[in-house]
């Protein structure tokens, strides 16, 4: 049998790009000052080179999103003695980290991240290459950093971070120190982190960042911390490199840009080799550590940048190098950040600066009434340590409760390191409350007072927009408010943090259960202070509710806050009953993996992580609950990713799974919160969302481990995992015979096929050994014992010897029959489904016999044809996987091992114009047979025009459009179109040898092959004819989908064009559909606001008459009246003719037109399929093609004849090009092409003698090393001859060549350099002014700042009050002063090559 050929594409390597490395020339071995590719991944490979390390490497991505995981592998790279290699988003290994891989010999990859980050094609393709994949990714970024800990040995203490940047600034230092990274929230410490701290004998941990990023309360979770922090990561990177600068070594230093990060997590390693620090810049400017680095760097000392000039710029390497600071901590301009106050009284003021302030007395700062100026007295004033803020205490008496009014302003004073500084103060109300409501669309929330006078006090207060507010984080919980007189929320504080948030069961009036914590409390019958109402509140979907009403009830989501005794205060419950497995945010709308479910969130409120957030920071992969009616039906969901448990599945029950020894319930009982489901879901072979069932849980347990997601109770929601086929191993097939069907003791079936797998498998079986067999989507299950009442019966059809099919009898008699014949759907070539046991047998055998079902068969013919990029037939979605089965050899009777069985994304083939195709209930063609095969060379596009350009002739030449969704350009070959506006609905006609530029525009009225009226359908959508989940949308009583890059879009106003969201349908009265296709229900296109008319299209015969006198034409006997605008075109769109007189001129008798479309009675448009006068000339065109050779066979020789052709046909009208045969057209254009290819061939021979030519002048060259000043005109001439090549010459040069051409070049610069600073420093004198001399200086001196060898002089003196550097002098008072010039000389040719000269003068006293 022939095995399945698999198409390998070929990668041409057209050029190279050399990036060259400069290298400091004074160091005792070349270190690189810039380490960088033309991608993250190159630069990453480029390092890896540096470190020399092999045998091992660590994998991270390279996304944005997914570097998070890698950021504290440096540690265990260093550990591994493994460089860290990066890939991208996509499925397969990025090239140059293969090709790393393979060079340093890698065995083992540590990879950072899950599939959901780095693909399984990546991991595939890694195994594909004989490399064992160790897995490091955890559930999130903590749970990894903790993975990556215990690969470490030896580890006493750890480094804790939370953002990217800090990670980074002490991945080197920690990398060095074998010191793991972990990583943690600002507030909590994951549960992963300190589970693994609790499980080692770690002592000590550096916290990275201050407590804006890592809370004092994290701290003092940790073990033995030291805090290392700054104002900003940037000061922090700064602190960190000064803490450690005992362990590092200076003489070389890294830098790399802080906001991208990736080149720093992979020169962590690298930076450990030699203790080195890693410098984070902005990419903009020289960070402060430059200073402190610099002075700590010795002479020779190497600065390199990870990464190109793109992210370090070269001018802050250089920066760095020479400790140039642009930028450090309090260049901003001294202001007073805020004035708050310390107390309830306002006595205390806390006044805050944007920098340090130093002697700061009670004298320079004053306090006045801003309505009445009345001043205030300052007692006395305290600077914090680093002089950022000032406590301000006032005079006042000791029975004074209010020193200053509340919702009052005072201006503010302060004389501040000399300068005046003004602000207003105004203390807002405050109150503690417990927050019980929040609203977030209206930014609001709701609290009662706790306690004092006004305990029990309703506060409703509104949350401003500048306000980064923590909503969810402050239901339940005591807050302390501030607020102005406007109810406006101007600070707050969370003083608790008790409540819980939980599953809970209401088990009675003064109990409330928590079910994940499996522990009951008690109701608070605590009051408030002088009143008898109750603190205890309690909330259902967002309304407050009497618990009374609720007892037994269980909610699946609450919020539950506690008194101090530790009794339920406030509890606020949801019942969130929907689930959506979250794919995509569209607009407002929550679109499910697969479309399944969706929600409107464009009012609601979402959680997530204890935060409320906004539905665009959703993600892919989250577990969405979800209520529509919670909060007055504004709406409200909670996302959960909740890991319950991981592993193999061990036993699979018929409404339960058992994982690691516990059991999980994917059927819920009546104890069970009643989620819509009923049950758990997972993602089937599909990929579509699916509830479980014991067939599913056993199709996850074969496939491997599973990670099961639940709610806070622990019920099982989502199983996650990969499925593989149990007891239904599917697969497609193709009929290599008539199914044969003979009897001895009971029906028998013989039947061959070969699977999509190409493997010939043949079946000898009794009818009855089938437990199913499926027609078109039903699933008929076979019983044939006797007496069987249920059930159905499979028999032969016919007598013995000729038995022509398979009869499906019902056992209870009720349904018909059902037939299945061996002539037809089960006749060789025909497609069918085989459904396997574990074991092989075939167990259900699928036919598919109509073409009118959800599930069925349809036809390939001339008019219904397929080829390569297509993406439907009849409606039928054509997909990448599309299996196809290639039956050219001999039609049906194709022998197994003559098929060639393929995927329709890899299809490159011509049309195929006959065969069949099968279609499951998604409309998705599952799989294609076909025997023939032809060509054509049009392909259409839908587009809705938003701007048109025409020459002056008034033809299109360019279209600005939606389509292949987006907005584009595209140019039009002088389409004659004047009625096609802004806002138009157009199908575009391309030739398929350009699809870049538009042959046809058909529209209403002006139809091509009825690409237009077969695709436009109008109406309304009611409020619940859109399903955003499914992308379907019933427009009338007909349901469409949103195709692939389908848009939504307002063309109500044809000037201003929107894009919209499918929810936006809703309740439209006056959508138009725009069809994919001219057959289907796939909608390229729903517009709002538009209505597009058609026209009746009479596709006709021969010409038969022309009465010109009445403008009638006769077509085949049936009269049509022309206009002066009636157009005749060809088939293709091209114009033949405009007007009657011109077509009646154009057309003779027994000339072919069809396509004839009339508005009122008049022809609008025709087309021409055989017209004498236009076909003579494409008739010569013909003869003149079919002379010469064919392509296989054409040399340069032909070239002239080809270009002669070619002219030709160029200079024919649209409309005679249309009438030449296709194939000549397509010989012409390969014979075009084939000369072209020859003529590159031939330049191609010409450009490798050029640049062999200049490989051997280069190689005739000595070494670097060798290389003398006498070899520079050698040099020069080889540089000169490099310089004259071409770009694709330069690229053939070797480039070992061209690094050596540049480094003899560089090393000519450094001789010639040495050379001419000798020169200028021995020539180099001052020059005196009148009579002095070096030992009496009375006049300025004259120093040069140029030598006669075009070196750079600059000069310094020991003394610049006597003499400048510019060789001012200026005269001391008194006695003579001796003052030392220094003149430091450096070469033009190469600033590494400098000298210092001195001269001692002088300067005489006055």
């Amino acid at each position: 049998m022939r095995k399945t050929k698999k198409a390998l594409a070929s990668l041409a390597i057209a050029g190279m790009t050399l990036s060259m490395v400069p290298f400091n020339v004074l160091a005792a071995s070349p270190v690189p000052t810039r380490i960088a590719g033309n991608t993250a991944e190159e630069t990453a490979a480029q390092i890896a080179d540096q470190t020399g390390y092999t045998g091992a490497a660590i994998l991270a991505s390279s996304t944005s999103y997914g570097m998070v995981d890698a950021l504290t592998a440096g540690p265990l790279a260093a550990s591994l003695k493994a460089p860290i290699l990066l890939t991208g988003a996509g499925n397969t290994l990025d090239a140059a980290t293969k090709a790393e891989l393979t060079k340093l010999a890698v065995k083992t990859v540590y990879v950072t991240s899950g599939t959901a980050v780095i693909k399984q094609g990546v991991i595939d393709e890694l195994k594909g290459m004989g490399i064992e994949v160790v897995s490091l990714g955890g559930y999130d970024r903590a749970e990894t950093s903790v993975n990556i800990a215990k690969k470490m040995t030896g580890v006493t203490k750890v480094a804790v971070a939370n953002g990217i940047p800090d990670a980074l600034s002490i991945a080197s230092i920690a990398a060095a120190a074998n010191e793991p990274i972990l990583l943690t929230n600002r507030d909590a410490l994951p549960s992963s982190v300190a589970g693994y701290l609790a499980s080692t004998s770690i002592t000590a941990s550096d916290v990275i960042g201050g407590t804006g990023v890592i809370s004092d309360a994290v701290k003092a979770a940790l073990p033995g911390t030291t805090r290392h922090a700054g104002l900003t990561a940037y000061d922090t990177n700064n602190q960190v490199i000064q803490d450690f600068a005992s362990s590092l070594a200076f003489d070389n230093v890294y830098v790399a840009n802080g906001v991208t990060g990736i080149d720093a997590l992979a020169g962590a390693p690298l930076a450990a080799q030699s203790q080195s620090a890693i410098v984070l810049t902005d990419g903009k400017t020289v960070p402060a550590v430059a200073a402190f680095t610099y002075s700590k760097a010795a002479a020779g000392s190497v600065v390199t940048a990870l990464g190109g000039e793109a992210v370090v710029p070269e001018s802050i390497r250089a920066g760095v190098a020479a400790g140039q600071v642009s930028e450090v901590p309090g260049d901003k301009e001294l202001a007073i950040v805020s004035v708050s106050a310390l107390d309830d009284s306002n006595r205390y003021l806390e006044i805050t600066f944007s920098k340090p302030v130093t002697g700061l007395q009670p004298s320079d700062i004053s306090l006045r009434n801003a309505d009445t100026l009345a001043r205030y007295g300052i007692k006395e004033v305290q600077m914090s340590s680093n002089g950022l803020t000032a406590t301000v205490e006032l005079y006042s008496r000791d029975d004074d409760d209010v020193v200053l009014a509340y919702q009052q302003d005072y201006i503010v004073t302060v004389n501040a390191n000399g300068t005046i500084l003004t602000t207003t103060f105004n203390r807002p109300y405050s109150f503690k409350i417990r927050v019980q409501d929040i609203n977030v669309g209206d930014k609001e929330i709701v609290g009662y007072v706790d306690k004092g006078s006004a305990a029990g006090l309703k506060v409703t207060l509104d949350v401003p927009d500048s306000m980064d507010f923590d909503y969810e984080g402050v239901l339940g919980e005591l807050v302390q408010v501030w607020y102005n007189g406007d109810n406006e929320l101007v600070n707050y504080k969370i003083l608790s943090t008790d409540a819980k948030e939980d599953s809970i069961e209401v088990t009675d009036v003064d109990e409330i259960k928590l079910l994940g914590e499996d522990e009951k409390y008690d109701i608070s019958t605590e009051e408030y202070d002088n009143s008898s109402k109750d603190k205890f509140a309690f909330y259902v979907d967002g309304e407050k509710e009497d618990i009374a009403d609720y007892v037994d009830k269980k909610f699946n989501f609450a919020k539950v806050g506690f008194d101090s005794a530790g009794d339920v205060e406030f509890v606020s419950a949801y019942s969130l009953k929907d689930v959506v497995l979250v794919d995509s945010v569209d607009g407002d709308e929550v679109v499910g993996v697969d479309g399944s479910g969706g929600f409107d969130a464009a009012d609601a409120t979402i959680v997530k992580d204890g935060k409320v957030i906004d539905v665009a920071d959703l993600e892919k992969g989250d577990l969405l609950f979800y209520s529509d009616d919670a909060d007055d039906e504004d709406g409200y969901a909670e996302v959960l990713n909740k890991k319950i448990a991981a592993g193999e599945i061990d036993e699979v029950y018929d409404d339960s799974i058992e994982v690691d020894g516990d059991t999980y319930n994917y059927i819920y009982d009546s104890d069970v919160f009643d989620y819509n489901n009923g049950r758990s879901i997972y993602i089937n072979e599909d990929g579509d969302v699916d509830t479980v069932d014991s067939d599913a849980a056993e199709s996850l347990q074969a496939a491997g481990d599973v990670t099961l997601y639940g709610d806070y109770a622990g019920n099982l929601i989502y199983i996650a995992g990969d499925t593989a086929l149990v007891d239904g191993n599917t697969k497609v097939a193709v009929l290599t015979d008539d199914i044969l069907g003979y009897k001895s003791a009971r029906d028998k079936v013989e039947i061959d096929a070969l699977t999509q797998d190409d493997d010939e498998v043949s079946y000898d079986m009794d009818l009855q050994d089938l437990d199913t067999i499926t027609v078109d989507g039903t699933d008929y299950d076979i019983d044939n014992t006797s007496g069987a009442n249920s059930d159905w019966n499979a028999s032969l059809i016919g007598t013995v010897g000729a038995y022509t099919g398979i009869r499906l009898t019902d056992n209870s008699t009720t349904e018909p029959s059902v037939d299945i014949s061996f002539s037809n759907e089960a006749d060789a070539g025909s497609l069918v489904k085989l459904h396997l046991n574990d074991d092989g047998d075939l167990k259900e055998l699928e036919f598919f016999s109509s073409p009118s079902g959800l599930v069925g068969v349809g036809a390939i013919t001339a008019s219904k044809t397929i080829e390569a990029g297509d993406k439907y037939i009849d409606g039928k979605k054509l997909t990448a996987d599309t299996i196809m089965f290639d039956a050219t050899e001999d039609k049906e009777a194709t022998d197994a091992e003559d098929y060639t069985i393929s995927a329709f994304g890899d299809y490159e083939g011509s049309e195929i114009d006959e065969g069949t195709y099968i279609y499951n209930d998604d409309a998705e063609v599952v799989a294609i047979w076909y025997d023939s095969t032809t060509s054509d060379d049009k392909s259409y596009d839908e587009a809705v025009v938003t701007k048109v350009l025409r020459n002056t002739d008034d033809e299109i030449v360019s279209l600005t459009v939606y389509a292949g969704g987006e907005e584009k350009t595209i140019k039009v070959d002088k389409v004659d179109a004047d009625d096609v506006e802004k806002g138009d609905v157009v199908v575009l006609q391309y030739n398929e040898d350009n699809m870049n530029l538009v042959k046809g525009i058909a529209r209403s009225g002006h139809d091509i092959d009825s690409n237009y009226t077969n695709r436009i359908a109008n109406g309304s959508v009611s409020q619940s004819g859109v399903d955003v989940g499914n992308k379907k949308v019933t427009v009338g009583s007909t349901t469409y989908k949103l195709a692939d890059n389908g848009l939504v879009l307002d063309i109500s106003d044809p000037s201003d064009i929107s894009e919209e969201s499918l929810s936006d349908l809703r309740g439209e009265s006056n959508v138009t559909v725009v069809l994919d296709a001219q057959t289907g229900l796939y909608a390229k296109f729903f517009l709002i606001g538009a209505s597009t008319s058609t026209t009746p299209v009479t596709t006709t015969g021969a010409v038969t008459y022309e009465d010109t006198g009445n403008g009638v034409l006769y077509v085949d006997g049936t009269p049509y009246v022309l206009s002066t605008t009636t157009a005749l075109k060809t088939s293709k769109g091209s114009v033949i003719a405009i007007g009657n007189t011109a077509i009646f001129a154009a057309l003779a008798a027994n000339d072919q037109v069809t396509n004839i479309v009339v508005t009122n009675g008049v022809v609008t448009s025709l087309v021409g399929t055989a017209v004498a006068s236009v076909q003579t000339a494409a008739d010569t065109m013909d003869t003149e093609i079919e002379a010469l050779p064919a392509a296989a066979s054409a040399t340069l020789a032909d070239q002239a004849a080809v270009n002669t052709a070619k002219g030709n046909y160029d200079v024919l009208t649209p409309a005679e090009k249309d009438f030449v045969k296709a194939a000549n057209v397509t010989k012409l254009n390969d014979l075009v092409a084939k000369m072209a290819t020859l003529q590159a061939s031939a330049d191609a021979a010409a450009n490798q003698a050029a640049a062999s030519a200049v490989d051997t002048e280069i190689e005739a060259l000595p070494t670097v090393t060798s290389a003398t000043i006498a070899n520079q005109p050698a040099i020069n001439t080889a540089k000169t001859n490099y310089d004259g090549l071409t770009s694709a010459q330069k690229a053939l040069v070797v480039a070992a060549n061209v690094t050596k051409l540049n480094d003899l070049l560089a090393k000519m610069d450094n001789l010639q350099g040495t050379t001419d600073v000798a020169t200028d420093k021995a020539a180099l004198a001052l020059g005196f002014g009148g009579t002095d001399v070096a030992n009496s200086v009375t006049v300025d001196l004259t120093l040069a700042t140029t030598g006669a060898s075009n070196t750079t002089i600059t000069w310094a003196s020991s003394n610049t009050a006597l003499v400048a550097t510019d060789g001012t002098v200026t005269r001391p008072n008194g006695a003579d002063v001796q003052v030392t010039l220094t003149a430091t000389i450096k070469s033009d040719l190469d600033n590494t090559v400098t000298d210092t000269k001195a001269f001692v003068v002088t300067v005489k006293g006055q």
